[in-house]
């Protein structure tokens, strides 16, 4: 059966290793989807039928994989049992053993490496050592969640007298470097070695604290670092072997732990985990806090200390100035945290004692906070106890050895610390805030400490080097522990106020820096100077720290990192928060590409900044600042721009995360706008909303709008103050549409339309009313005349014609001839009244047509000897009948008339009249001698044809089918009601 192996890789590019993979496939032998590393930054492999794979494309599932953003990774021990290979894209040949070292009483140290000793397999690989009384363990596993495998290495002692183990090498790899190792970096996170180096440039051992990366720039390597219950420190060694492979040790340092006969001991276990780094931290330091039972939950609190300013000078004298200025500035001054670093316990400085301090500072809110430094000196569990009950409710631990502390042989350095955390914590009680302030953060304070420093002190002129080191940590934050970038400055060059190097540029990137942490954030200058006052709003603006987690998205791919993401994202709107920053010595212009920082690089965004306080305009796909000054940053909002025409806000000076943190809701409508802040950020300042048509404030309660000002093409500034903490603050805004997008234009419009339809439907029917009128007053003009003036004639003629033929001695030719005139006056006097009575508008119902009919049958069959039976509905329905519908209905019934008489030889006419709910329908039947075969010129033929034409002229339709019982003939007419006021066809 043919195999696949395809390579496949996080988040960001499973999309584009899938297609690949799939480009390249060959049915009937075994294919290595194993994509170039330009295309598929993070690798590993996953076999799968050619079969099952080719199946999965014709069902239409691949979507389905292109949302699965891990894979297993392909890593197995050897079949002898004394190494394992691992499979991962730009890592070839990877082999790796493992080892552990020990020491017996006063014997040398003695190595046990997994190439020597005797193999017994199993789910724990044990090599045992018969000469040493030792066996060599190991544990590889694969997580099923991500593409990531755990391995650790430990001994067993099987002998009868005690060992100290000294380390545990749970990986010892080798591999063969790719032949272009341009791109490739070398990444130590942890800021005790803060080793940033390219693989082709390492010439000499390079040592990695805890954990690390070996990344490609396009993403592919791996993540190394502890993981699993806390054991023991972790150390790698990278040596360059030759010019084409690279050797990988990870170690446990297990500080000559002892070991006793019969017992077991697991060094720390070691993650390889086979992502891009942007992937690989957040969910590394994810597993790394969980293991560790991490107070995740704590949140990052903000302060006040009094170590840049006073150091170990200060006294109770300036704490209580600062509390003083706090306590009479409520709305602006809002600390959690008042902070003593330094001389607390001196009694000639704090002469009140530190409980009245503690309660002087909690009177304002703030939490009072005392750092403690111990070295070995007192008892710290004592003294923590001694200032909690003293009113302490922040901590600030440094060095909590105790006097004449050592470490317990049965447990390593790290889990001494951890047993110190531990303790601390348990003196301090759950609900004191514990900061570790040791000088490098430390994985042994997870789980006990609710904060942790991440680098150096940032001191007024060592800022840049704090710099490189918190932001390796970026990613602890909310998993581990709140971090703590150590102190920001909130001005510079200011009387009594350390003057900060590098200025301004460098004072905001690393204010940017701390509130973009999403950490603690502490100032220390003295908040009650009048120097100071005028930067208080650098502080409210921290206040509190945001919930966001901000990505540091260059960490491990390249030299330096200057770009810092945060995504927010919220019910009413999604935002982008990014510091662009210049870590160069020169002048340089940082570009921001939107797809790889988790935006969508075919959307338009607002782009807002924050320092300037200012709409920098559109952009898309992309974004470049100015050049920068070294140092400089732009700290900027990002807001998708959306194709409705709502408002949106993209802007918010209030707070450092521009929006994140200090708004509570905002719901837009086309014509309005509402924003609830909560009391988050400075007391006052600005929204910038995106808006095509103006904003009007409708109401504001709990703060004071003082003006609504556009801040460039469709932006608008509105500018608050007084906001009131503790109160609803809602901002309401009506959005002044143009008049053909406001509901009441349209609304008069269709009134307007309306009107003039109405109006012109009026005029029409007014018009053909008056038509009418002026044709009936015609019709009845023309039949009066016809009957006055024609009438009369015909009547005069037939007269003179009778006079005439009653002359004695007349020729009885002549004689005939009169007589015949006078038959043809009589016919045409009656035709003439035909006309005169369908002319006459008065005769236009259905009954005037009726009463017609019934006479012209009973006349006309009475001469010819025929009776006639009526079937008429008693009460007829009010229809009006046009005169030419009147006329032919007449004409065609007295056409079938005038067949029964002359053709028919029929005894009886039966007539009969129904009106249905579309039709009038009218039948006459006869009891003569039926349809017969009409021949060509038969005049009964030449009437049916005219019966069906006189109806065809308005819209009826004439039949002539057999009698009951197949005597006689019934001729049926049948007419919409809707023709028979209508005009005749054509």
């Amino acid at each position: 059966m043919a195999r696949i192996y395809f390579a496949a890789k996080g988040s960001h590019s499973m999309r584009q290793s899938l297609l690949n993979c799939l480009a390249n496939v060959t049915l009937g032998k075994k294919l290595a989807f194993l994509l170039p590393v330009r295309l598929m930054p993070i690798g590993f492999h996953h076999r799968l039928s050619a079969r099952a794979a080719v199946l999965l494309v014709v069902a239409g599932l691949i979507p389905a994989l292109f949302a699965l953003e891990t894979r297993r990774i392909d890593a197995r021990l050897a079949a002898d049992g004394r190494s394992f290979m691992m499979t991962a894209a730009g890592f070839e040949e990877f082999r790796a053993t493992w080892s552990a070292t020990f020491k017996r009483d006063s014997a040398p140290e003695r190595v046990l490496a997994s190439t020597e000793g005797i193999v017994t397999p199993g789910a724990v690989t044990t090599i045992r050592f018969p000469e040493e009384s030792i066996e060599l363990l190991f544990q590889l596993e694969s997580r099923t969640d991500a593409p990531a495998i755990m391995v650790r290495a430990g001994i067993r002692n099987t002998g009868t007298a005690p060992v100290s183990l000294l380390s545990a090498t749970a990986v010892a790899a080798e591999w063969k470097l790719p032949a272009n190792l341009n791109g490739w970096m070398l990444t130590g996170f942890h800021p005790a070695t803060p080793v940033v180096q390219a693989l082709r440039f390492i010439d000499k051992p390079l040592q990695v604290h805890e954990y690390g990366g070996c990344f490609h720039a396009d993403g592919a390597g791996f993540l190394f670092g502890p993981v699993g219950d806390p054991t023991a420190d972790l150390d790698s060694l990278w040596v360059k072997v030759g010019d084409h492979r690279m050797s990988f040790q990870c170690k446990a340092e297990m500080s000559g732990v002892r070991v006793d006969p019969g017992e077991t001991r697991w060094g720390q276990q070691v993650v390889l985990l086979v992502e891009n780094s942007r992937d690989a931290l957040p969910r590394w330091a994810g597993w790394t806090g969980k293991s560790h039972h991490a107070r995740a939950e704590s949140p990052a609190l903000t302060g006040w200390g009094t170590w840049y300013s006073f150091g170990d000078r200060v006294s109770g004298e300036d704490v209580l100035a600062v509390v003083e200025t706090v306590r009479k500035k409520p709305d602006r001054l809002r600390p959690d945290v008042i902070l003593t670093d330094k001389g607390h316990g001196e009694t000639e400085r704090f002469p009140e004692g530190q409980a009245f301090y503690s309660r002087t500072i909690a009177a304002t809110g703030a939490r009072p906070g005392l750092k403690l430094e111990f070295n070995g000196k007192v008892d710290p569990y004592a003294y923590i106890r001694q200032v909690v009950r003293d009113g302490v409710r922040f901590v600030k631990l440094g060095d909590i050895r105790g006097p004449g502390e050592i470490r317990n042989p049965k447990e390593t350095d790290f889990e001494m610390r951890r047993r110190q955390y531990a303790a601390a914590r348990e003196a301090a009680g759950p609900d004191t805030y514990l900061l570790n302030c040791r000088l490098f953060l430390d994985r042994a304070s997870v789980g006990y400490v609710d904060a942790s420093r991440t680098g150096r002190m940032a001191w007024n002129n060592q800022v840049l080097p704090a710099i490189k080191e918190v932001l390796r940590s970026y990613h602890l934050n909310g998993r581990w522990f709140a971090i703590d970038n150590d102190h920001f400055y909130l001005g510079t060059d200011t009387t009594n106020v350390s003057r900060i190097g590098g200025g301004w540029p460098v004072a905001r990137t690393w204010m940017s820096m701390v509130g973009m942490s999403c950490g603690a954030a502490f100032a220390s200058d003295p908040l009650n100077l009048s120097e100071v006052k005028p930067f208080w709003r650098n502080l409210e603006v921290m206040t509190p720290p945001a919930r966001e987690q901000t990505e540091v998205i260059d960490l491990g791919i390249y030299w330096h990192w200057p770009r810092l993401v945060g995504q927010v994202h919220r019910e009413w709107g999604d935002a982008t928060v990014a510091l662009l920053w210049n870590p160069e010595e020169d002048e340089s212009i940082i570009k921001l590409d939107f797809a790889s920082a988790g935006m969508d690089g075919n959307q338009r965004y607002a782009v807002w900044s924050f320092w300037e306080n200012r709409y920098l305009g559109l952009a898309q796909e992309f974004w470049n600042t100015p050049r920068l000054a070294p140092s400089a940053s732009q700290h900027l909002r990002f807001t998708p721009i959306p194709a409705a025409f709502k408002p949106v806000l993209i802007g918010s000076n209030l707070h450092i995360y521009c929006g994140a943190a200090e708004i509570k809701t905002i719901r837009s409508t086309r014509s309005s706008m509402a924003i609830e802040l909560n009391d988050a950020g400075a007391r006052a300042g600005d929204l910038f909303v995106y808006s095509h048509y103006l904003p009007v404030l409708r109401s504001a309660s709990g703060l004071v709008i003082s003006n609504i000002d556009q801040a460039g093409e469709n932006v608008w500034r509105i500018r608050m103050r007084d906001r009131k903490h503790g109160a609803v603050q809602r901002i309401e805004l009506s959005i002044l549409l143009p008049v053909t997008l406001q509901w009441w234009f349209w609304m008069l419009i269709a009134l307007v339309i309306t009107g003039f339809l109405t109006t012109v439907w009026r005029y029409m029917v007014s018009l053909r009313l008056q038509r009418r009128l002026a044709l009936d007053q015609e019709r009845s003009r023309i039949s009066r005349d016809l009957h006055d003036g024609m009438g009369a004639d015909l009547t005069q003629i037939a007269l003179i014609a009778e006079m005439a033929a009653r002359q004695p001695g007349l020729l009885p030719a002549a004689r005939e001839q009169l007589d015949r005139i006078v038959s043809s006056t009589h016919d045409l006097a009656g035709e003439l009244d035909s006309v005169v009575w369908a002319t006459n508008p008065g005769n236009d119902t259905l009954e005037h047509l009726v009463q017609y009919l019934e006479h012209h049958a009973q006349s006309f069959l009475e001469i010819a000897g025929i009776r006639l039976r009526l079937d008429i509905p008693p009460e007829l329905p009010d229809l009006t009948i046009g005169s030419s519908a009147r006329h032919n209905i007449f004409l065609a019934v007295k056409e079938a008339l005038n067949n029964i008489v002359r053709h028919a030889e029929a005894s009886l006419v039966h007539l009969r009249l129904r009106v249905s709910e579309h039709s009038l329908e009218l039948d006459i039947e006869d009891d003569g001698r039926g349809i017969g075969t009409r021949t060509t010129g038969d005049p009964c033929a030449d009437g049916v044809a005219n019966m069906s034409k006189r109806m065809a002229l308005i819209q009826g339709r004439s039949e002539s089918l057999p009698g009951k019982n197949g005597h006689g003939t019934l001729v049926r007419f049948r007419v919409p009601l809707g023709a028979l006021d209508s005009p005749p066809r054509p």
